[in-house]
């Protein structure tokens, strides 16, 4: 049946079965977002649920999939698929100068028999700008048992003191210092 459940402010729907078995789990689901606010997923994001959320500035869309078919066991994993996207998205929380902008986030694991070695993690897109300082990252990465390949870059330079501008954190926290990275990859493990 269809079930409608709640996280935080991140609507999901959710349908299928579960059945538990002496030696292994056999389930059938999906869950997906009815929301398209980008503002719904934020709340789910550890750190970002506060005590005034309801007064944090957002913008922008998402999506979220989840699915996963089969049977649980020592041995076994279920086919499992999952997507997010994010399409330029920013929240701003109330009492701070600064806010993150330019959200995009384009993410895929899939899994098709559960075979471990047949997973896929496709992070095509991952892009944020922290209060004038930029994040841009992809990641491609397969057979991570047999011979993991990965294929990406991370480019960034963060000032980590900037994020007490951003995000409101425990009281007296500090950060210092920064991060600077130009990064491309592109191998197999065993090479």
């Amino acid at each position: 049946k269809d079930i409608a459940v709640k996280m935080n402010e991140l609507p999901l729907n959710a349908k299928g079965w579960l059945q538990m078995n002496d030696d292994n789990m056999d389930m059938d689901f999906a869950i997906e977002a009815p929301t398209s606010e980008f503002k719904s997923f934020l709340s789910v994001v550890p750190g970002c649920y506060t005590k005034d959320f309801s007064q944090v500035k957002t913008s922008g869309k998402m999506g979220l999939k989840f699915g996963i078919k089969g049977v649980m066991d020592s041995l076994r994993m279920p086919a499992t698929h999952a997507e997010l996207k994010v399409d330029n998205a920013s929240f701003q929380y109330p009492g701070l100068p600064a806010s993150v902008s330019g959200i995009n986030v384009d993410f895929k694991f899939d899994n098709p028999d559960g075979t471990p070695d047949k997973s896929i993690v496709d992070l095509s897109k991952f892009q944020a700008n922290l209060g004038g300082e930029p994040l841009d990252a992809k990641l491609y990465l397969s057979t991570p048992i047999s011979n993991a390949y990965a294929k990406g870059y991370l480019k960034t330079a963060v000032h980590l003191e900037k994020w007490l501008n951003l995000m409101p954190l425990e009281k007296n926290t500090s950060l210092k210092g920064e991060i600077l990275a130009d990064m491309n990859f592109d191998g197999h493990y065993s090479e």
